[in-house]
């Protein structure tokens, strides 16, 4: 889920969501964060992302899978990246 932030209420949305994802990151590893109990499970049951790098890497295993698809391997022209 990628925030638009090319009006105001975006880049404010935006810049909250990166906030938490640093606070519940270090929620995460033990650390001070900021973050109370009932805000940890909030963010959790609405399957809150803290690891950019695993959406990313989920996005392109998905688009490997549906190229596959396509196309019946995973052999992918370097023109296609």
């Amino acid at each position: 889920f990628k925030i638009p932030a090319d009006d105001s209420k975006g880049k404010q949305l935006a810049t909250w969501v990166a906030r938490q994802r640093n606070r519940y990151k270090q929620h995460q590893e033990g650390k001070h964060s900021g973050l109370e109990p009932d805000q940890v499970q909030a963010l959790e049951n609405i399957d809150f992302v803290c690891d950019l790098n695993e959406v990313r890497w989920m996005d392109r295993f998905l688009e490997l899978h549906r190229f596959r698809q396509q196309h019946g391997h995973c052999t992918v022209p370097k023109q296609n990246a």
